[in-house]
């Protein structure tokens, strides 16, 4: 059920580099209208898939760690990265620094990590629920994209306002040059 950042950004969710130095630093908060989903910065360098495939293997072995908490972020983000795109906005929003070169090698280390079907089903639980409650409210999403489709420069927003004040003048100077106005004060 979970989207890539493109997908979620239209919907209204905004990404932030987390406060929280620890790859449990993911956090999603749903507001009025838009969302925000916090998480960790990480460096993808040549090195990345490697540190990563590591910490993987060894949470893998049978006296590895209870806690599947590499395997889980590996599993979210690879539901998150799909497309150059999600690299791009991501790295934009300074969570992911890219050194590799392009977007589409980001991808392919995102792609190439396996996981091998193991996941804690608990890490991240939360997060995955409000965001995709946040995903299925209807309103939520039809001011977001209200807001992204027709108000995502100054200038409309800008234009908008003085649009109702030119309407507000109208329909007072209708009223008080109807002659229904000039029947009462007359």
């Amino acid at each position: 059920m979970f989207r890539s950042v493109m997908n979620l950004k239209s919907k209204g969710i905004h990404f932030r580099p987390s406060r929280i130095d620890s790859l449990k630093g993911v956090r999603f908060t749903s507001h009025y209208y838009y969302g925000k989903l916090k998480l960790p910065c990480w460096y993808v360098s040549t090195y990345t898939k490697v540190v990563f495939m590591n910490m993987i293997e060894y949470e893998l072995c049978p006296n590895g760690p209870i806690d599947k908490v590499v395997v889980s972020y590996i599993n979210f983000m690879k539901s998150l990265v799909i497309s150059p795109n999600d690299v791009k906005e991501l790295r934009e929003e300074k969570i992911i620094f890219n050194t590799l070169g392009s977007d589409e090698e980001v991808v392919q280390v995102y792609k190439g990590l396996k996981i091998y079907g193991a996941d804690d089903p608990l890490h991240f639980k939360n997060v995955k629920r409000n965001i995709q409650e946040h995903y299925n409210s209807k309103g939520k999403t039809w001011i977001a994209e209200l807001i992204d489709i027709y108000f995502n420069s100054p200038w409309s927003l800008t234009a908008l306002i003085v649009t109702v004040f030119l309407t507000f003048l109208t329909i007072v100077q209708t009223y008080y040059g109807s002659p229904f106005y000039h029947s009462f004060h007359e």
